[in-house]
């Protein structure tokens, strides 16, 4: 919740202000907020304390919120004005594809990482499966999901890198500020015969 509410409010306050340059600071500031965030999330544990826990997400709704829109923007702008839909249809697409992949990988990670830390925790503390109201497991069982969430934003954080290097990279692009009508429609308006030509000819 906290990264969303984050992600909405840099979305909507600080993405108005980068409407020069779509290569503005705010992709570099939005993707190392990005790594940042998944860096933070990437060391905790267990026992992590919450306030711990919100900055490290606040950063991440920011990163995502200060870069997500601008990118688009960025990709609308060096486009045709015909092809604008299919060139946002296409960020969409990959985005989406994404973050199916990123989701089944992590996810994958994920539950590896839980089981491989509640079978040496079980196996450290002489228990078995069998004992599920010991509080010996719930806390073997924490402690596995605690450690393999934050394998996974590490991972995640690596990835995030890569966009703040895309960011870098990026050539200045001025966002659209007029349209680029078609050349045969210009023609054609300017060989349209006056309509007041033929009034004046007659008087």
């Amino acid at each position: 919740m906290g990264s969303a509410r984050s992600q909405h409010t840099a979305d909507a306050y600080l993405t108005p202000w980068s409407e020069r340059s779509a290569s503005s600071p705010f992709l570099v500031t939005g993707a190392a907020l990005l790594t940042a965030g998944c860096t933070g999330l990437g060391v905790i544990d267990s026992e992590t304390p919450m306030v711990f826990l919100a900055v490290s997400m606040l950063c991440v709704g920011m990163g995502v919120g200060m870069t997500l829109q601008n990118f688009v923007l960025a990709v609308q702008s060096t486009v045709p004005l015909k092809d604008i839909g299919a060139a946002s249809s296409t960020v969409t697409f990959f985005r989406s594809l994404g973050g199916t992949i990123g989701v089944a990988v992590l996810g994958a990670v994920l539950a590896r990482r839980v089981e491989d830390g509640t079978a040496s925790g079980l196996a450290s503390a002489g228990l078995s499966g069998a004992d599920s109201d010991s509080p010996a497991l719930r806390e073997i069982i924490r402690v596995a999901y605690g450690d393999a969430t934050a394998h996974v934003f590490l991972l995640a954080a690596a990835s995030a890198l890569l966009a703040v290097i895309a960011a870098v990279l990026l050539e200045p692009v001025n966002l659209r500020s007029s349209l680029d009508l078609p050349e045969k429609a210009d023609e054609a308006v300017a060989s349209a015969p006056d309509p007041d030509q033929g009034t004046r000819s007659s008087a």
